[in-house]
C-alpha cells in the first residue's frame, strides 16, 4: 500500500479485503441483531458502507511513509480459528502488535477480526453502531450516515 491514497489504492484494498478478509460475516456481526430486521437491499447498502469503513481505516494506518507490516508469527488454532500475529511499524511512532483471528473458509482461511494492541476491531464496531443504532430509535439510514462519515475522515 505504498500509495496509500487515491481511487488506485481503495481498488488494491478492495481486492484485498475480497480475497483475504470475510466481510460479510464481519458486517453481520457489528450490526449484530438489526442485521437480521434489515431488508436484502438495506443489507446491501450497509455491507457497501461498511466496506468502505474498513477500507479508510486500513488505508489510514497503512499509508504514512516508511510504514511497513511484518509478519511475527502464528498460533496452533483456537475453537477452530487460526491466530497470527504482525508488527506494525511506523517511522517516529511506537510499534503496534496486530493479531489477526482467522476463520477456515473451504481450503484456507479468511481474517475475520484484527485486534490492535489489545482491541478488538470488530468489537469496537459492535459498540460503536450499537450506540448509533439505540440512538437513532434503530434508523438503518443514520448507522449508513456513520459509516460512511467515518469513512470520509
Amino acid at each position: 500500500m505504498k500509495d496509500g491514497t487515491g481511487e488506485p489504492a481503495r481498488e488494491r484494498m478492495r481486492a484485498l479485503l475480497a480475497s483475504s478478509f470475510d466481510v460479510p460475516w464481519m458486517a453481520r456481526y457489528t450490526l449484530d441483531n438489526a442485521w437480521e430486521t434489515a431488508s436484502p437491499e438495506k443489507q446491501a447498502e450497509l455491507l457497501a458502507a461498511f466496506e468502505e469503513e474498513a477500507i479508510s481505516g486500513y488505508l489510514r494506518r497503512m499509508s504514512e511513509p516508511g510504514t511497513k507490516l511484518s509478519f511475527i508469527g502464528q498460533r496452533p488454532p483456537l475453537n477452530g480459528d487460526r491466530v497470527a500475529a504482525s508488527k506494525r511499524a511506523t517511522p517516529g511512532k511506537e510499534d503496534e502488535t496486530w493479531i489477526w483471528r482467522l476463520r477456515p473458509d473451504g481450503d484456507g482461511y479468511r481474517i475475520v477480526d484484527v485486534t490492535v494492541d489489545g482491541f478488538s476491531a470488530l468489537n469496537t464496531t459492535l459498540n460503536d453502531y450499537g450506540r448509533v443504532w439505540e440512538s437513532s430509535n434503530g434508523d438503518f439510514d443514520a448507522v449508513i450516515a456513520f459509516m460512511r462519515k467515518r469513512a470520509a475522515e
